[in-house]
């Protein structure tokens, strides 16, 4: 691959350097297409201090900032830990998270990037547009000083987001292919259990697309209305099947009895709320199929 590489900024480098920023542009300019790499330097996320928000540096915010006019396709590889902002998202062409993959970390990204592979990871964090979307965002008292209290409850990520209502970025589960997924054909083992009782999901992933890929499939539960204190709806299973192009799969998952149950602080044990339960299988707690 014929390709100039433009150091804008170093690994813990936070300035914003405008000549470089400048060198990035012309680069850009004179390229078929863009790939930018992007991050958390240690400075900002590493063991033994937390992070003091969800933005990026500004150094790199400039840069994408000033890549909005190369008109060429632009490609972000993301590495970081856990969620950012990303107020650039609906400018670039694709993003590439790869997390804090490690050594070999290059090498995935150009199998990726270049096709020998299809993106195949699902997120299991919910990614807000914005720190003020958090529960615990409005609220210094939980966080940064030497105790943080977990007061969201039973409403920790994902059971926030769809309980509030509010759009995200990314939702948990969510993820992307080079190849299109469609669900059929549910069927569960049973339609009346009893607790104690498994429950056995079946459905077909097929694989529509003209590449072979993975997908992660999820089941989750959305419990009756009732006293019970619980959220909208909560993952019960998991699974990641491998499909050839225009081939399906059987997707087998089992519930356990536990994700149909409460604890009742007052009996002191589990229990199962009788009613409707509803089975929702989905590519993302968003994109229920």
């Amino acid at each position: 691959v014929d390709f100039a590489y433009t150091e804008v900024f170093g690994a813990n480098d936070l300035a914003i350097k405008k000549h470089r920023i400048a060198a990035a542009l012309e680069s850009a300019k004179a390229a078929d297409a863009v790939v930018v790499c992007l991050g958390l330097p240690d400075s900002m996320e590493s063991e033994g201090f937390d992070r003091a928000d969800l933005r990026l540096p500004e150094n790199q915010l400039a840069l994408m900032e000033a890549l909005k006019g190369c008109g060429k396709p632009v490609a972000v590889v993301l590495y970081c830990g856990g969620p950012v902002e990303l107020p650039f998202a609906g400018d670039v062409n694709a993003i590439l998270w790869m997390g804090l993959a490690g050594q070999n970390s290059g090498s995935a990204s150009w199998h990726l990037l270049y096709g020998r592979r299809s993106p195949s990871g699902k997120l299991a964090e919910t990614w807000p547009l914005t720190l003020a979307d958090a529960p615990f965002a409005h609220d210094g008292r939980l966080y940064g000083g030497r105790t943080s209290e977990y007061r969201e409850s039973l409403y920790v990520g994902y059971r926030w987001y769809d309980a509030a209502g509010l759009a995200v970025r990314y939702p948990f589960g969510h993820g992307l292919s080079y190849t299109e997924f469609q669900y059929a054909s549910l069927t569960l083992s049973s339609t009346l259990l009893h607790p104690g009782e498994e429950l056995l999901v079946r459905f077909v992933i097929q694989n529509k697309g003209e590449r072979a890929g993975k997908e992660a499939a999820q089941v989750y539960i959305q419990p009756p209305e009732g006293p019970a204190y619980r959220p909208i709806k909560h993952l019960a299973a998991f699974g990641k099947y491998y499909v050839r192009a225009g081939r399906e799969a059987l997707a087998r998952l089992t519930v356990d009895p536990r994700a149909f149950a409460v604890y009742d602080t007052a009996a002191g044990c589990w229990r199962t709320p009788g009613g409707r339960y509803r089975i929702l299988v989905g590519s993302s707690s968003r994109d229920i199929r």
